[in-house]
């Protein structure tokens, strides 16, 4: 029983268990906390993953990337984070360049004015 003080002294000073077991090819990320000890999390990582966070902690993450946009911008997380496309901006985008003045009758139809042509300026 001599050495039952230093024992103890080890099993304090170890690091807490983690919550969950790591498998094969698991990433070990370490978090540290405010007061200074790592906590640990394992993260699976699969083909065109990279390391992010999900609600503060980390995890795979799919990133966008060029291609087919469509089944993201139609998800429920861009419908939560961008502005919807509003017509107004559409009609604006597709109209041809002249000189002049651009009008809206307060219904969202514009038009323009001509320079010249005595409207107003």
């Amino acid at each position: 029983m001599r050495f039952l003080p230093a024992i103890l002294l080890l099993v304090s000073l170890s690091p807490s268990l983690p919550v969950s077991a790591a498998s094969a090819g698991d990433w070990q990320v370490g978090v540290k906390s405010a007061d200074g000890p790592l906590t640990p999390y394992w993260v699976t990582l699969s083909n065109g993953q990279v390391l992010g966070k999900t609600a503060g902690v980390p995890a795979a993450v799919t990133p966008l990337v060029s291609g087919d946009l469509t089944p993201y911008l139609t998800s429920a997380t861009a419908a939560s984070t961008y502005q919807p496309l509003a017509t107004i901006l559409t009609t604006l985008a597709n109209l041809s360049n002249a000189t002049g003045v651009l009008t809206n009758d307060g219904a969202g139809v514009f038009s323009y004015i001509a320079s010249g042509t005595g409207g107003a300026t």
